[in-house]
């Protein structure tokens, strides 16, 4: 509690008669005046004495009696209005909120306007050539005479109205987004896993990474996943590539190891050249996503067409993992899950539960030979394919693929049957010379949304013995595929969700291979809110004929909050026949920290265990760390997760992963300034430098500096922008901060008599800085742009004040505090 007579108290009194005096006595005035009008009655406020309809007159006796300076009554005279100079205000333009902005206001108190605001406005407009634009005042009707300005100095507000075709549209022409830029990049996720159990250990390194650079509106990029187990090194390169957009032809060329895009077939990896479209391009990095339960810590190894696509390392408990890179469309996701024991679990993601892969409107044509990805061979093919709509509720792709003896063809026709119904169907035929085999492959896909509530989806896939990927043709691949070719792939997802009763959600795979052999997999969940208890329930079932992938598991946590960021938590999980029961407490400790701790006991061996878990943003990384520890085994994990950019001005790291289109983002020399981000906040490093790590191709992105975070020193002119830029990019922004130094003067003349309250503090300009209030006090803004500051008022000769500031500027603080003299203009005293 700050007792009335601290300096905070008085600072905070002194702020708000200064801010709301002038402002807030003047509609008073007003409706004194009207009133005296229409009841033709004396005067109810002592500083009105008469005037007109649009002015009113002040009773320049009564003001200097109450100490204020009969020329700020000349000045509201007409009306509240915002004093000379620049003002940070809130912006709305035609109703919408456009956020704050530096406004300068003229001697009238009319709004000056200048290229920044309107740039802020989003108004598009030519501005009169002036000789002196940092003296001139242009109006805003002068330039559209049908608009409207309205000012709002009490709530530090302005409010626009302007003519619909002066609003500045989303543009059009591609070629009209900001280019260019040059920086080089590392992305990384690294993660570790030491585990002992007796005499045996196990250590298990994984790296997922990318290196790249933009230059000259190119993006050239190499993705890497290697693994280490126990000594045992692998590494596979995804793809390295360089591509680039033309937007005057809206097409994009990439040229490389690189995945073929084909919206009717499976695509391939090539490598060679290819060219789309715009808008086919999008689909192109689309994620799958995993979801299973993890007995305790343990690695997730991710593959397709037997190439290892993700790597990571998991906590025990249910688990996602979202935006796994593809490099084929269709094809299904293997997945390993190999616990911190050595025992694993083995089990397939369908491309229809691993996510929606939907082909975006456009072209595709690609040329090079087939990647060798493990000894197959490498013969030449060419894909071409395009897709788009035939009418509203039709859309149509097809597609053709031809190699060395080998060609397929598709087609695909996706349908909006009814409201919320979406139906796809897709059929492709094969033809593979060396084997004498021709075949065909149908895929149904079914989405339903019933009631906002219910959400349905059906997928199915047959194909016939003799349809052939054009991976299958291959010498090396050809016996395998044999045995291990699918015929039949069914699937099917429900959710459903309630308000009180929270949301539920189930899904089920089965595979048939023409072996007769076959497995299936299904997944449930619910989660819900039981008053301040969050509870959630996890089961899964892998359901293969071989005894070693069988098994189920059950997982239920409840978690209730222990204050506003801690959570304790209770779980019951089984596998295996074995039921354990856990405890963990959790908590964020702040924007950069957050813990987990728990116990657990089990019900076989009767024993107990410990978790514990720490997870770090330091600004410019994520780690996550983990200890585990029961009868058996101990286990120690930590990950580190970020991005690395080399640029014009050094080096500059992101707790996030940098994209093909970024930017820069500087903030004078002020360190710490949090950055909001569309992939998060981000913070800038010692030099005023941040990463903008991924901004929209070809649209708009919105950055705004969280004023919170700034050094109590520190202003800034213009916190939000909107980028807008072309694929591959890199972005250039700047935030303008200014130091200020807040001081709270306490002046006296030259005989020590303190300054008369009501007193008129205005700089070398004439503007309006301050008043002065009881006890001599003046809070001066921003003493380094306003070093010479002159007092006047009634009864007083006009005098400069004389202070000196402390060297070292307390950061902490608002304000500072210090003594002033003001010294009468020509040495005579007041």
């Amino acid at each position: 509690m700050i007792s009335p007579t601290t300096p905070g108290r008085r600072l905070c009194g002194a702020q708000l008669r200064l801010a709301l005096l002038p402002l807030a006595c003047a509609p008073d005035m007003v409706k004194a005046h009207v009133g005296f009008e229409a009841a033709d009655a004396p005067s109810m406020s002592p500083f009105v004495s008469g005037g007109s309809d649009s002015e009113i007159e002040f009773d320049e006796h009564m003001l200097k009696l109450r100490g204020i300076d009969p020329r700020l009554a000349a000045y509201f005279r007409s009306a509240p209005r915002f004093t000379v100079g620049h003002h940070v205000v809130s912006l709305a333009v035609n109703g919408k909120a456009m956020g704050t902005v530096r406004a300068r206001f003229d001697e009238r108190g009319a709004l000056c306007v200048d290229r920044e605001l309107l740039d802020a406005a989003e108004v598009d407009t030519e501005l009169p050539a002036l000789d002196d634009p940092a003296a001139s005042c242009v109006d805003l009707v002068t330039i559209h005479p049908s608009s409207n300005v309205e000012l709002n100095p009490g709530k530090a507000a302005i409010s626009l109205l302007v003519p619909t075709e002066a609003l500045r549209t989303r543009q059009r022409d591609l070629s009209g987004y900001a280019r260019g830029g040059t920086a080089a990049l590392l992305n990384y996720e690294i993660v570790g896993l030491d585990s002992r159990w007796g005499s045996r250990t196990s250590r298990y390194r994984s790296a997922n990474t990318e290196l790249g650079f933009n230059a000259g509106d190119w993006v050239v990029r190499s993705r890497q996943v290697s693994t280490s187990t126990d000594g045992r090194q692998r590494i596979e390169v995804l793809d390295t590539y360089a591509s680039r957009s033309f937007a005057g032809q809206r097409a994009v060329v990439q040229v490389g190891e690189i995945n073929a895009l084909n919206p009717a077939l499976s695509g391939a990896q090539v490598t060679g050249a290819q060219v789309t479209s715009e808008q086919a391009l999008a689909s192109q990095g689309v994620g799958a996503t995993v979801e299973g339960i993890a007995q305790g810590p343990a690695r997730v190894e991710v593959r397709q067409d037997g190439v290892l696509v993700y790597s990571t390392v998991v906590p025990q408990g249910p688990f996602t993992l979202a935006d796994i890179p593809r490099i084929n469309r269709y094809a299904d996701l293997d997945v390993t899950v190999t616990g911190t024991d050595g025992g694993a679990q083995h089990f397939t993601v369908s491309g229809a539960l691993a996510g929606a892969a939907d082909t975006a409107p456009g072209y595709a044509l690609a040329v090079g030979r087939l990647r060798d990805t493990g000894g197959t061979e490498a013969p030449w093919i060419v894909s071409a394919g395009w897709s788009g709509s035939l009418d509203r509720n039709v859309s149509l792709s097809a597609g053709v693929m031809a190699a060395s003896r080998y060609h397929s063809v598709g087609l695909g026709v996706g349908a909006a049957m009814a409201k919320d119904t979406q139906l796809q169907v897709n059929l492709a035929g094969s033809s593979a010379a060396r084997e004498g085999a021709e075949g065909w492959q149908g895929m149904l896909t079914l989405s339903q949304r019933l009631y906002g509530r219910w959400s349905i989806g059906l997928a199915h896939s047959r194909r016939s013995r003799g349809f052939r990927e054009l991976l299958d043709t291959t010498a090396v691949r050809n016996a395998a595929s044999r045995r291990s070719r699918y015929r039949d792939q069914s699937s099917a997802s429900v959710s459903w969700s309630h308000p009180r009763l929270g949301s539920v959600s189930a899904g089920y795979s089965r595979t048939s291979l023409f072996s007769h052999r076959g497995s299936s997999r299904a997944l449930a969940s619910w989660a819900s809110r039981l008053g301040r208890a969050s509870v959630s329930l996890s089961a899964e079932w892998n359901l293969g004929r071989v005894r070693r992938q069988q098994g189920s598991s059950v997982y239920l946590n409840v978690s209730v909050p222990l204050g506003e960021n801690r959570r304790l938590g209770t779980s019951v999980r089984r596998y295996a026949g074995e039921t354990r029961y856990g405890a963990q407490v959790a908590e964020q400790v702040n924007d950069y920290a957050s813990y987990r701790a728990g116990l657990e006991y089990s019900s076989g061996d009767r024993r107990r265990g410990l978790d514990v878990g720490v997870s770090l943003l330091p600004r410019y990384a994520q780690v996550d760390g983990s200890y585990t520890r029961n009868a058996n085994s101990t286990t120690y994990g930590i990950g580190l997760r970020g991005g690395v950019l080399w640029h014009a001005h050094g080096v500059t790291a992101s707790p996030y992963p940098v994209r093909d289109t970024f930017g820069v983002l500087s903030a004078g020399d002020t360190a710490g300034v949090r950055i909001s981000t569309p992939s998060g906040p981000v913070w800038t490093d010692a030099r005023g430098y941040a990463v903008l790590p991924q901004l929209t191709p070809f649209g708009r992105s919105s950055i705004e500096v969280a004023t919170d975070s700034l050094p109590r020193n520190v202003d800034i002119d213009n916190g939000a922008a909107v980028v807008e830029v072309g694929r591959g990019a890199v972005a250039s922004l700047t935030f303008s901060m200014a130091k200020t130094r807040r001081v709270l003067l306490t002046a006296v003349t030259v005989d020590g008599r303190s300054l008369p309250a009501g007193a008129t503090v205005t700089d070398e300009r004439g503007e309006l800085v301050s008043l002065v209030q009881g006890g001599g006090q003046v809070f001066v803004a921003n003493a380094l742009a306003t070093p010479r500051l002159s007092v006047s008022g009634p009864g007083m000769s006009r005098c400069e004040l004389d202070f000196q500031l402390e060297e070292q500027v307390d950061l902490g603080a608002y304000y500072e505090s210090a003594s002033a003299v003001c010294r009468v203009v020509g040495g005579r005293g007041p």
